[in-house]
């Protein structure tokens, strides 16, 4: 049927190749996506949220551990349709509690779904790690990026060539539980500190002075306590 075909349309570069091994006509069109955009004073009552499948692809189990490691107010909120032998086998396997952040598989009725829930939260964190796949761009990365959440990567999805997602310039990478709470925890710190100085600077505050809920130096010695 590919190699009949015609005006076939790619959207990842990474399996161009082979669709022209197939069929020469075939072209690449990067992820066709268009979102609201968030205003800038969008309320972000979450930390973190995951907006991927809980599967083994997914490496969902990351989230979980790293939720663990995170004090209750930081953690990931996961949300996707599961791979309920995954998730009983693995995700159950590591913490039989791993419910308690899990908030179900949002809405099919809207392609802005899972934009509506980026946008509420500061990170998006996806783990994915697809065999014969990575360096570009999936669904999620786009909702995170056009909601104005950071997005926090599986540094195993990076390319040594290059890519369209790149660490340190459009997103960051993990490659681990605690990489990824270290992450979570020295980001939220950064911002607990400018929030406190914000409101002392402009009387914002009931309490005099305003102090953040935990300092940078807190998050480091967490930090160091999640590595011994």
């Amino acid at each position: 049927v590919l190699a009949s075909a015609r005006g076939l349309v790619v959207i990842r570069e990474r399996n161009l190749e082979l669709a022209r091994s197939l069929n020469p006509n075939v072209r690449y069109i990067a992820h066709p996506f268009e979102a609201p955009r968030v205003r800038p004073d969008q309320a972000r009552p979450m930390n973190a949220v995951s907006i991927s499948r809980l599967d083994w692809d997914k490496h969902t189990h990351i989230l979980v551990e790293a939720n663990r490691l995170l004090p209750r107010e930081k953690r990931v909120h996961i949300y996707g349709a599961e791979n309920r032998l995954y998730t009983h086998h693995k995700l159950s396997g590591i913490d039989p509690d791993w419910r308690r952040n899990y908030c179900g598989s949002f809405s099919r009725s809207s392609l802005l779904a899972g934009h509506a829930i980026a946008a509420q939260a500061q990170w998006v964190v996806d783990m994915s790690a697809i065999k014969g796949d990575g360096g570009g761009t999936q669904y999620t990365f786009l909702e995170a990026l056009a909601a104005g959440a950071g997005l926090v990567l599986n540094a195993k999805w990076f390319l040594a060539e290059g890519g369209a997602m790149r660490a340190g310039e459009n997103c960051l990478a993990a490659g681990s539980a605690a990489e990824l709470a270290e992450i979570l925890l020295l980001d939220t710190a950064h911002l607990q500190e400018e929030e406190a100085r914000y409101r002392n600077r402009h009387g914002k505050t009931k309490h005099q002075p305003a102090e953040p809920l935990y300092t940078l130096d807190d998050a480091r010695k967490a930090i160091e306590h999640l590595h011994r």
